[in-house]
């Protein structure tokens, strides 16, 4: 019920926005541990996390993160840069999925995004 935005590259990783149902008056440590505890009830775990980002307008904490995937080969182990951003008038996670263990294959690619990222 809530706004999204995704785009998949040819580089093999998947980039999307997504709005969560915080209100971003909520305390910023209760927005994060509510994000926390989603992860957590959705199976995955939070390898790396509150670490401090900036972007344009905004400030933000990231998150690695680890989910294991059924595949029909085999499952996998999926990681993914989770980072949860604040504006004056919602909250968003914004996503970046690759099947690599980092992201040093596309952080130029992404980097420009991030840092003029402007959740309004």
């Amino acid at each position: 019920g809530h706004s999204y935005i995704q785009y998949i590259s040819p580089r093999a990783y998947s980039f999307g926005i997504y709005e969560r149902p915080d209100a971003s008056g909520d305390l910023w440590r209760d927005v994060l541990n509510r994000y926390e505890d989603d992860v957590s009830s959705s199976g995955a775990k939070a390898v790396g996390r509150r670490v401090p980002v900036a972007s344009a307008i905004g400030q933000g904490r990231a998150y690695t993160i680890e989910r294991n995937v059924d595949a029909a080969k085999k499952p996998f182990v999926s990681h993914s840069r989770e980072i949860v951003l604040r504006g004056d008038h919602r909250v968003v996670i914004v996503q970046i999925v690759l099947q690599a263990e980092n992201l040093a294959v596309v952080d130029d690619e992404l980097m420009r995004v991030i840092t003029t990222l402007e959740v309004l």
